[in-house]
């Protein structure tokens, strides 16, 4: 069980009612977890959603040709492991703690079932879920953009202040 004031300082459920925080941290555990400590795997089933209290994570993946990404770094206040709100679903990075972490922990099944029994409560929750993947969405462009403009090719059209166009 995870107190109310603790649930406040998760930016996704911050201004939630009361009675929809003590709902969530009746299902909610928390953790203490140590630097290094793997909390899943990419690949693996999605079955957690995970709230960081303090310390950081960072969110890696690999690629095809082995190398690892981290995409994200999360910290206090701030959720991960979005995809265990969906039945059969793997996770698409690695979680790693960089530093001793406290975690809130709800297991995606049992937080789906009470978005069932209270509809009020899941529809405020996938709001800011919503947001939370736009924000993402919107970094991983950046990302994505940054990377894109340091290509030989895009390097050799801004040289020669001339478009690019990528074919197939």
């Amino acid at each position: 069980m995870v107190n109310t004031k603790q649930l406040r300082k998760i930016f996704l459920l911050q201004d939630l009612p009361e009675a929809e925080l003590e709902k969530i941290g009746a299902v909610a555990a928390l953790q203490e977890v140590q630097p290094e400590t793997v909390l899943f795997r990419q690949g693996e089933k999605a079955d957690t959603f995970c709230m960081l209290l303090a310390g950081r994570v960072f969110l890696n993946c690999r690629t095809k040709g082995n190398m690892l990404l981290t995409l994200s770094e999360v910290g206090p206040g701030c959720s991960f492991g979005v995809s265990s709100f969906i039945a059969e679903t793997e996770r698409s990075a690695t979680a790693v703690c960089v530093e001793k972490s406290r975690i809130i922990v709800l297991p995606g099944s049992v937080l789906w079932n009470l978005f069932q029994e209270d509809a009020a409560l899941g529809y405020n929750i996938m709001l800011r879920v919503v947001q939370l993947f736009k924000d993402r969405m919107n970094q991983r462009t950046d990302q994505f953009l940054r990377s894109l403009s340091r290509h030989p090719d895009i390097q050799a059209c801004l040289q020669n202040g001339t478009s690019c166009r990528i074919e197939e």
